[in-house]
């Protein structure tokens, strides 16, 4: 059984990482449509996106004067992707490339 977010009102973000392919094209609206309208109609607050590929963050972390606008998000909040520690950046792209498999 699980929460009921509608008795936390503001109080559960939600932070979906999407490779581009996956919101690419007519599909790819409709799919994204249909999740933001599933997650409203689940009493969901907010739903935050970070739409990218491993290629475009670890070019990000190479040649960071490239990137300065690159911002991910992270519980709910932005963060420019070329200031955040090499760490948390390699979590981001461990990530992405777990999204392409």
């Amino acid at each position: 059984m699980g929460t009921d977010s509608a008795l936390f009102p503001g109080d559960f973000p939600l932070d979906v990482m999407l490779h581009p392919s996956a919101v690419r094209g007519e599909e790819g609206l409709a799919a994204m449509q249909a999740l933001v309208r599933v997650y409203m109609e689940q009493h969901g607050m907010a739903i935050h996106f970070n739409v990218f590929d491993a290629e475009t963050l670890i070019d990000a972390q190479e040649r960071h004067e490239r990137h300065q606008s690159l911002q991910v998000r992270m519980a709910g909040w932005n963060a420019c992707f070329t200031e955040l520690r090499r760490k948390e950046q390699d979590t981001y792209i461990r990530r992405a490339r777990n999204m392409a498999r």
